[in-house]
């Protein structure tokens, strides 16, 4: 039926061990991959991978949607199945037995019902996105359908003095969050009038689980900057969070692409220190004079816990753990992300109402005060 809504839910209680998909033998002795196998290619792994791939395109140009439910001590394939899930725009909920609370409050949660009295889902998701001309391509980096880089089912057109970009979005759920950066078009030779400022227009399609069809756009109006611009005159504007949201998952991106825990480290590396050279204010050879604006201050921050968050992190982790906070950190809105990666630190003073947020740095611990992590 590929023009009706439908939500597929796979509840694994261990890996599979048979078909295309399998991830080992029903052999008792056999041992499942490890991130070092992994690295050094696994021909069952690629070949399952591959499998769950073809699934998720098939779902997804239904306009399918496919959760999975994991509830066990060992590996079940998530690893494997992250295409499917991208593709779809399904959810990942892990959980070491079908009663723990926490597993069964994310199922109530991801299928809670509309004011209508339906789940509260979208089907058949479609996206597009309008800008100028010289916005030459964009790559999707999370949420909305489709696996890392460019999204599914993606059509590029023109018409007049704009480009735009359609792909599939799978399903959705309430918190949906996509992710894309827009590639400028290369300059050419002769000189052309661009207009000051640069419209942004993405629409999103969607069918509720009642069959009414939904239709949200939203309009951005930019200045266009010159290519002679202060990277400082933006940080009015700059919004900290949603950077940090977006560094999340370019980070996750290119893990997804091949690269190594160590190549990613070395990238985030050199990509806070060229933020901190462009954007701080210091004298040549003196570290102590360093200043980094208040607009951009939790940045160096979150990069911090972001080097050692399990999103990057790959040591002490299964593959499938691995996977399941990379599939989260790519699909979450911003505050959910930031809370993936840098837990909140509150502080609550004995005698006193109310509480305060602190830094997670010792100086926080005090004798008359009371900490709360929220991770």
């Amino acid at each position: 039926h590929p023009d009706s809504a439908a939500r597929t839910v796979v509840f694994c209680g261990g890996p599979s061990v048979g078909g295309a998909g399998a991830i080992v033998d029903s052999d008792a002795g056999s041992t499942v991959r490890s991130h070092k196998e992994l690295e050094a290619g696994s021909a069952r792994a690629t070949a399952a991978a591959e499998h769950y791939d073809a699934l998720g395109r098939a779902a997804a140009a239904r306009g399918h949607g496919v959760d999975v439910v994991a509830a066990s001590l060992e590996e079940v394939g998530l690893y494997e199945m992250k295409a499917l899930l991208g593709r779809t725009g399904g959810a990942a909920l892990q959980g070491e037995s079908f009663q723990d609370s926490h597993l069964l409050d994310s199922l109530r949660r991801l299928y809670a019902r509309a004011p209508d009295g339906s789940v509260g889902m979208g089907f058949g998701a479609q996206f597009e996105l309008t800008a100028g001309r010289d916005c030459e391509a964009i790559e999707h980096i999370g949420g909305g359908g489709g696996a890392a880089g460019e999204p599914e089912g993606l059509s590029v057109r023109e018409c007049g003095g704009a480009r735009s970009f359609a792909w599939e979005g799978g399903s959705l759920s309430p918190h949906t969050c996509v992710g894309l950066t827009l590639t400028p078009a290369k300059k050419g030779g002769g000189a052309s009038v661009m207009p000051q400022h640069q419209l942004l227009q993405l629409s999103a399609r969607y069918s509720t689980a009642g069959g009414r069809r939904v239709r949200r756009v939203t309009t951005l109006r930019l200045p266009r900057l010159t290519q002679s611009y202060d990277a400082k005159s933006l940080l009015p504007a700059l919004d900290q969070q949603a950077v940090a949201a977006l560094l999340v998952r370019q980070a996750v991106a290119k893990a997804n692409s091949g690269a190594s825990a160590p190549e990613m480290l070395r990238w985030i590396d050199r990509l806070l220190i060229k933020t901190m050279k462009t954007l701080c204010a210091y004298s040549k050879g003196d570290p102590g004079s360093v200043a980094l604006p208040p607009a951009a201050g939790i940045v160096p921050g979150f990069v911090f816990h972001l080097r050692r968050s399990p999103v990057l992190r790959t040591s002490g982790a299964s593959p499938d753990r691995t996977t399941f906070f990379r599939l989260l950190a790519s699909t979450l809105d911003t505050f959910s992300s930031l809370l993936l990666v840098q837990p909140t630190l509150r502080g609550f003073r004995v005698g006193s109402g109310g509480s305060a947020p602190l830094p997670l740095e010792p100086t926080s611990v005090t004798p008359d005060r009371l900490l709360l992590l929220d991770s």
